[in-house]
């Protein structure tokens, strides 16, 4: 095609510079000369000028990529294409791809001889200092070619000592009085610890340029240049913590993202996007070192410049923007029969382990934990494993995802009897546990899973779910308590719950109505009672745990979930329901136009405390309301049948029970009090002639609520919710 435009440009300059001398020659017979001249207003002359252009940058392009290929920073395609490398927003100019091209590539080498040099003698040949090359580095770190190129010029294997090196040259050898100033006396320069931030950013860049087998290479490489004896097996003294530390800060760089979504939370921004053959093998590296070990003492200390105790901490951040490689390095295909069980049980035990590396709380490395949860939960299905053929039978419907959720989720649960969460990972949580509405129904229940995850059945409430993760008594209640103290996680993660009972509820009425079993009626109120008694149990226990006023955290968790309940049959109505429900939550508080579930049915509470002092609670007699608006929801009463309620009942039932057996349950989204009131005392008037399984439903609710509750909350904080058995 170049040459093809050259010639066509040539062929054309040369037909019009023919015209042109006949035309001289001529006398100019016509007035044609603005279109043949030679000077820059002629037509023609420009317009073969603007091919040779075309032909000129096209050349150029493939130079750069030719180059580019050549040199290992652009692979060649499985197609035999190469390419050149633009960063997005900016235009495809030939200006634009020599500059992030070869002009990178030569950048990026000198960037390497200049530092070296100001390391060495305090300042490069123009006389720029150390803390000046690393900010000109820091304007072009992102940009592959230079990255790949200041790599392959210093090498892997001193990238993570180039750091200590500028923390050695910058730090003070003396003091103002005399005398050595001792190891333990130094304070870190800071300009060690960003020149590693730089070096993650440019490593991030050059990874994405790498195969997968040059990838894991780098990977190996890299490993060992942490260690003092890099032949021998990963043990305390064969560690350099310095280099460790570097190794920490290169791979923990981050990009501000906001990782929850929410804007009153601050976050620490989300990892950088490596190469994820990279990544998954740097894991398994890393996840065999030691962590929490004593440095040597030889001389008094060493530099740091980052987490020098925990081998994972930058890895961990790095995988949280990258959630394919967290789940092939967390969840990879287990050896011997392939079972989601098998692979659920090595990952949740490597888990706890690795997470035992450093505290968990309110600070990053959990943060971490729970974004990469988050964004696994999200991701697609993988269709295969990085240097497998069998993940598709191990992922098939979403396991390996519920196997790395569940690992992540049962190992930050159960850290301690008590867990504490900050509001980013609390929306984090909240978050995940929204996609896997059904793995909390089955973990709410009485008594552990059998299992780490559950495949859904075939019913059209869980027809193409994907693989549930499960959760133990002590990890979901810790979790969901958390997720109670923050507003913002308790709606999202309460909508979803209500949306799948209302989706739920809605498919086993149609089944029972076409069949006559009300069976699936009956379970499903039953689990959503289950989840209202867990989740009441869990915020009452960590509200006590924490000191916050459990009752009126729980209190504000059944208005909540009263009010979506209602709101749900309108929600419906649109394409994204949970998010129309959160929506209209956040915006609309108890108090204003919504009405307080609790405060509608204080005297029915107060009535039930008398007759049950341990399973009725505020929240048991509203989950009670609930299971009966959901089941006239259903649509399984006639008019005549409720017309009956009406007439026999005690209680004034003309706010739900119209005159002509219509029911009237709101049509704002919200229920009155002395709708809520009709429809708890309509509980045990409602018909279960041919409708056996819901025969004394109301106490089966009250089973089911007051046996969750104690599974979340089994007594005081002496007694500890059940954990899984190993």
């Amino acid at each position: 095609m170049i040459d093809t435009l050259n010639d066509r440009s040539a062929s054309h300059d040369d037909a019009r510079s023919q015209v042109y001398s006949s035309l001289w020659i001529n006398c100019y017979p016509l007035d044609i000369d603005p279109l043949v001249s030679s000077g820059e207003s002629s037509t023609i002359y420009q317009r073969a000028g603007d091919l040779a252009t075309i032909a000129s940058d096209l050349q150029t392009r493939l130079d750069e990529a030719k180059a580019m290929n050549d040199s290992g920073i652009t692979p060649m395609g499985s197609d035999g294409s190469i390419s050149y490398y633009l960063p997005d927003g900016y235009a495809d100019t030939a200006e634009n791809v020599v500059a992030y091209n070869s002009g990178a590539a030569s950048d990026g080498e000198q960037a390497a001889i200049n530092l070296e040099e100001a390391i060495e003698n305090g300042t490069d040949e123009h006389g720029r200092s150390v803390e000046e090359i690393i900010a000109e580095m820091s304007r072009h770190q992102d940009i592959p070619a230079y990255g790949a190129a200041f790599i392959e010029h210093v090498g892997l294997e001193n990238l993570t000592q180039i750091p200590i090196d500028v923390e050695v040259a910058l730090e003070p050898t003396g003091r103002p009085g005399g005398g050595v100033v001792p190891h333990t006396d130094y304070e870190e320069s800071g300009h060690g610890r960003a020149l590693a931030d730089t070096l993650g950013h440019m490593l991030a860049a050059a990874s994405t340029t790498w195969d997968d087998e040059t990838a894991r290479e780098a990977a190996d490489t890299l490993a060992r240049s942490i260690q003092d004896n890099p032949g021998e097996d990963w043990a305390a003294g064969s560690v350099d913590p310095a280099r460790m530390s570097a190794l920490n800060t290169m791979l923990g760089a981050s990009r501000d993202v906001d990782l929850d979504g929410q804007d009153s939370t601050e976050d620490a921004g989300s990892g950088l996007d490596f190469n994820d053959a990279f990544l998954v093998q740097m894991g398994t590296n890393l996840e065999q070192m030691p962590s929490g070990f004593t440095p040597p003492a030889a001389d008094g200390g060493h530099r740091s410049v980052g987490d020098d105790s925990n081998p994972l901490d930058g890895l961990v951040h790095a995988m949280t923007a990258n959630p394919d490689a967290a789940q092939q390095w967390l969840a990879p295909t287990p050896p011997g029969p392939v079972t989601a069980e098998t692979g659920a049980n090595s990952t949740l035990s490597r888990v706890q382990e690795m997470m035992d590396n450093a505290p968990v709380g309110d600070n990053r490395w959990t943060d971490d934990w729970a974004a990469i949860a988050e964004a696994v939960s999200e991701s697609p299905m993988l269709p295969t494993s990085i240097g497998t053929d069998t993940q598709d039978s191990f992922d098939s419907g979403g396991t390996s995802r519920a196997t790395t959720v569940s690992g992540i989720l049962n190992a930050l649960g159960e850290s301690g009897e008590q867990l504490t969460l900050s509001d980013t990972a609390r929306n984090l949580v909240a978050e995940t546990l929204s996609r896997y509405p059904l793995g909390v129904q089955v973990s709410a229940q009485a008594g552990n899973p059998g299992t780490l995850t559950l495949s859904p059945g075939e019913s059209d409430s869980v027809a193409g779910r994907s693989e549930q993760p499960l959760f133990s008594d002590l990890a979901l209640s810790n979790l969901i308590g958390q997720v109670g103290q923050n507003d913002d996680a308790l709606t999202l993660f309460t909508a979803s719950q209500i949306v799948f009972n209302y989706y739920r509820a809605r498919e086993a009425a149609i089944v029972a109505r076409e069949s006559g079993d009300h069976t699936p009626l009956a379970d499903a109120v039953k689990d959503q009672a289950s989840v209202d008694g867990f989740v009441t149990g869990a915020i009452s226990r960590t509200s006590e745990q924490i000191g916050a006023e459990a009752d009126s955290k729980v209190r504000s968790y059944i208005d909540l979930a009263a009010n979506l309940a209602s709101a749900v049959p309108l929600a419906s109505e649109g394409g994204t329901v949970i998010k129309t429900l959160v929506g209209s939550a956040r915006s609309t508080a108890v108090g204003t136009t919504r009405t307080s579930i609790t405060e509608a049915l204080a005297d029915s509470e107060e009535e039930a405390r008398q007759n049950s002092a341990d399973a009725y609670t505020d929240g048991l007699v509203a989950n009670q309301t609930l299971a009966t608006l959901a089941l006239l929801q259903a649509g399984i009463y006639t008019p005549d049948e409720l017309m009956s309620i009406r007439a026999h009942s005690t209680t004034d039932m003309s706010t739900v029970i119209n005159n002509d057996g219509t029911l009237n349950l709101g049509s704002n989204g919200s229920l009155t009090a002395e709708q809520y009131d009709a429809i708890y005392q309509m509980g045990d008037l409602l018909p279960t002639d041919d409708r056996a399984p819901l025969a004394g439903i109301q106490q089966d609710i009250s089973v089911e609520y007051g046996d969750s509750h104690a599974a979340a909350h089994p007594g005081d904080l002496t007694v500890t919710p059940s954990p899984w058995d190993h």
